[in-house]
């Protein structure tokens, strides 16, 4: 899998399907979370957007400041053709160097990204970058919803880090009873 660290697969992967593709859930499984740490007025920024529906379910729930990001400039066209939602926007962007300013989100989300970023090279760097950096992003108070498939022991060491003051919370969720359950990372920001 470390292949899933790589631009070059990504937009391999991309120009060869132009179709969705959901990582772990659809909206419909997560909304509940989003519901409870993420006001409809919230300016939201999802990472690794790729050609999930999630942005536009949420969209469609009363979510309508949503700005999405990609390493993939083919996914970010696929997306910027297909979408038809005044107002959300999709960018070639990588997480770990953002280019908006300070404070610009009261919440950012990820379904996968992490996972796929911790495949890569370097990944503690990585993983240090991308957390400084959603912490920069995120208003006082803001919140990070990360939702991963892998579990605390191997999560917690990136995101409980000293430098990183936020709170951190952990649920699980499941797709049905008996299905392996994705693990839902909740950092909030101090106020």
């Amino acid at each position: 899998m470390s292949h899933y660290g790589k631009i070059g697969y990504w937009d391999e992967r991309y120009s060869e399907k132009d179709t969705s593709f959901e990582w772990y859930f659809p909206y419909s499984i997560i909304r509940p979370i989003f519901h409870e740490y993420v006001q409809p007025e919230s300016r939201i920024l999802q990472i690794g957007c790729g050609n999930s529906h999630v942005a536009d379910d949420l969209f469609d729930d009363g979510f309508h400041h949503i700005s999405n990001i990609d390493i993939s400039e083919v996914v970010v066209e696929q997306m910027r053709r297909h979408n038809r939602r005044e107002g959300m926007t999709y960018e070639k962007m990588d997480v770990r160097h953002l280019t908006y300013p300070s404070e610009a989100f009261e919440a950012v989300i990820d379904k996968g990204t992490v996972d796929a970023i911790v495949c890569g090279e370097d990944k503690d760097l990585a993983m240090a970058e991308l957390a400084h950096e959603v912490l920069r992003v995120l208003t006082p108070g803001g919140v990070f919803i990360c939702i991963s498939c892998v579990e605390p022991a191997y999560r917690f060491k990136y995101f409980q880090r000293v430098e990183f003051p936020w709170t951190v919370r952990h649920t699980t969720i499941r797709k049905e009873p008996n299905a392996e359950p994705r693990h839902v990372y909740i950092m909030i920001k101090p106020p």
